[in-house]
């Protein structure tokens, strides 16, 4: 069984009514082993994940297409996208970013383990037809509607279920979303009159790498990624002191020890 926790979210996200006929519900779908919520669990070691030991979250956009997730009989495709997904196991993918986990590569990863994580999405549903590399983000930008509810589950469901001390944006769809939350804090991280969808690059968003900001009790760092499914060609674009792959493991090492999170040296 998932952790009680999770299932309580679930059901939260369940009772949400999108009203959008370009958007699929998880309502009556069935649940992947290992996968970000709400396609999985969130945990990366699936219904044996230990709920009691996150402290990061890591927010991806949303779960990519419907006939990607289910085929036409509404049966999962896959059980396990630890192995099928570019955003866990491509050269600069999840699993070459955290530790806890052999890597192929002799390459360094950062201190925050992937047991420590909860990944989750953003946009907590599927979206119809396209694909899973180019999902309608800008057009979900300006639903304010929709914005309203995503926005409503993370901040009071999410948040005080997982209670991270690191929040992690894969990429500038994520870092604008929590923009919408903390519009003071994280400005560089938004869409306004001068900067558009398409102008916000990472050089833009690299004005501010991180920055701690404050929901009820909690204090958490916020910081931006690129996405891990394309890590390897994007990561070399940023700017230093935290440009390439590696430069992207020393920020996240960076903010975790801002958080106190004191990961270095463990087993």
């Amino acid at each position: 069984m998932p952790p009680r926790e999770i299932d309580v979210l679930r059901k939260k996200l369940e009772e949400i009514d999108f009203d959008n006929a370009s958007i699929r519900s998880f309502k009556g779908l069935p649940t992947m082993d290992y996968g970000f919520f709400p396609g999985g669990n969130g945990l990366f070691d699936g219904i044996g994940g230990d709920i009691s030991r996150i402290s990061t979250l890591v927010l991806g956009s949303n779960f990519g297409c419907d006939n990607s997730f289910v085929d036409q009989d509404g049966q999962l495709r896959t059980r396990d996208e630890r192995t099928s997904s570019p955003t866990w196991s491509s050269k600069g993918g999840l699993k070459n970013t955290f530790r806890g986990v052999a890597m192929i590569t002799r390459a360094r990863t950062a201190i925050i383990d992937l047991r420590e994580c909860f990944y989750t999405n953003a946009w907590p549903f599927l979206h119809k037809g396209g694909s899973n590399d180019d999902p309608p983000i800008e057009g979900w930008l300006q639903d304010d509607g929709l914005m309203s509810k995503c926005l409503s589950f993370f901040v009071n469901e999410t948040l005080p279920v997982i209670k991270p001390k690191v929040i992690v944006a894969l990429g500038k769809g994520p870092a604008v979303f929590l923009s919408r939350i903390w519009p003071e804090k994280l400005k560089q991280w938004s869409l306004n009159e001068k900067t558009k969808w398409k102008d916000l690059t990472f050089a833009k968003l690299d004005r501010l790498f991180f920055e701690q900001v404050k929901y009820a009790e909690m204090n958490p760092y916020c910081v931006v990624l690129t996405h891990r499914s394309r890590a390897h060609i994007n990561a070399r674009f940023r700017k230093q002191p935290y440009s390439d792959l590696d430069g992207e493991k020393r920020l996240l090492d960076h903010v975790a020890d801002k958080a106190g999170l004191n990961w270095k040296g463990r087993g």
